[in-house]
């Protein structure tokens, strides 16, 4: 697996050079300025501004902090609704733009400038929503690209930003619906990829990203609805995958991972209602299970994971029709199993099993664990038949 490298502003693959930046600076702004189109009659409110071209009103702004975040509201944030385009900037000097363009709704395009010592574009286009598309900023010294397109629903594609340096990827792309493609990012610094490409709709396949220092995938890939296939990622340091994969309806399998040091798997696979099986991960860490499979209506069998750290399995399995078996799980720390195998119909055994070793627990939740456990299958409706209907057996 080979990554973009990137030298002097330059990104190169192999010996070819594919993109060698060029900025809009030609306009001979002064130093901290940008030259924005704005909506028909608007005066932007900023101290010092100059109108360049009253027909289609765009005005020159001077902005003279190397901090665009203004607290978190945004360098541009008193024009959110009434800026169309930014056409060009002088903004060498700036090191953040942090917030710039947050909520800008109404802007629609960006052109290049000169971004080569800026660190942080954290939340720069959050909810830019009518942002089509950007330009390949050079990103070679940002550290945090946390929540940088989020809700930016319009946003078809993303180019190849030099990530190398980039430590912080939560929220990057999320609930970017229409972006249909993901380019190959260097992640071999980043260590937090929480709900990096979650509600990505339209995405429908995942590169190889080095994962070896990440420490936190929640909700990663959370509603990637698309994606039929997830690469081996390195997660060898992860510690939660917390609805890492929940909602990927479309997929069928997935690979094993290394879960050595994972304590909380919630929801990791919540609604992924294609898939058939799971591989033996390592859950001898883990402390919950919570909602886990919840919604797998294919999953046919589960592993016999290491459940003694797990202290709650709500809803585990719930609605889980396919599943013919329910193992026999270390359930020493249980404190809370309600609804956990709530509609497995399919289930032929191990729900009394299950029922007679856990309820020696002092529970905290335990109601309808077991409800409509088995009875599409004789042995099922069998064994409901020990477990009270408190836990969603039939004995009286």
């Amino acid at each position: 697996m080979a990554f973009l490298t990137f030298s002097n502003n330059i990104i190169m693959n192999g010996d070819n050079i594919i993109f060698a930046p060029e900025y809009d600076e030609p306009l001979d702004l002064p130093d901290y300025t940008v030259r924005a189109k704005f909506v028909e009659g608007y005066t932007p409110d900023f101290d010092t501004k100059t109108l360049v071209d009253e027909e289609s009103n765009i005005w020159d702004i001077y902005y003279p902090y190397n901090d665009w975040s203004r607290g978190s509201y945004g360098a541009f944030s008193p024009c959110s609704s009434t800026l169309l385009e930014i056409l060009g900037a002088n903004v060498t000097k700036v090191t953040s733009f942090k917030y710039a363009f947050k909520n800008c709704g109404s802007l629609t395009a960006v052109k290049q400038f000169n971004t080569r010592d800026v660190k942080d574009i954290g939340l720069m286009f959050y909810n830019c929503s009518s942002l089509i598309s950007v330009p390949l900023f050079d990103t070679s010294n940002v550290t945090s690209m946390n929540s940088t397109f989020q809700h930016c629903k319009s946003l078809t594609t993303v180019p190849a930003f030099n990530t190398s340096k980039v430590t912080n990827m939560n929220g990057f792309l999320q609930y970017c619906s229409s972006v249909s493609a993901i380019p190959e990012f260097d992640t071999s610094n980043v260590t937090s990829m929480n709900s990096t490409f979650s509600y990505c709709r339209s995405v429908s396949s995942i590169p190889e990203f080095d994962t070896s220092n990440v420490t936190s995938m929640i909700c990663t890939f959370l509603t990637c609805e698309s994606v039929s296939s997830f690469p081996e990622f390195d997660t060898s340091n992860v510690t939660s995958m917390n609805g890492t994969f929940a909602n990927c309806s479309s997929i069928s399998s997935i690979p094993f991972f290394d879960t050595s040091k994972v304590i909380d798997m919630c929801s990791i696979f919540k609604n992924c209602y294609s898939l058939t099986s799971v591989p033996l991960y390592d859950t001898s860490k883990n402390t919950t299970l919570q909602d886990a499979f919840i919604g797998c209506s294919s999953l046919s069998s589960l592993p016999l994971f290491d459940t003694s750290n797990v202290s709650s399995m709500d809803d585990m399995c719930s609605g889980c029709s396919s599943l013919t078996a329910i193992p026999l799980f270390n359930t020493s720390k249980i404190k809370n199993i309600y609804m956990a195998f709530y509609g497995c119909v399919n289930v032929d055994n191990g729900a009394s099993a299950l029922y007679q070793q856990v309820s020696g627990n002092t529970l905290t939740y335990y109601t309808d664990a077991f409800r409509y456990c088995g009875i599409n299958t004789v042995n099922g409706t069998n064994e409901l038949t020990v477990i009270p209907r408190g836990w969603g057996g039939t004995k009286v």
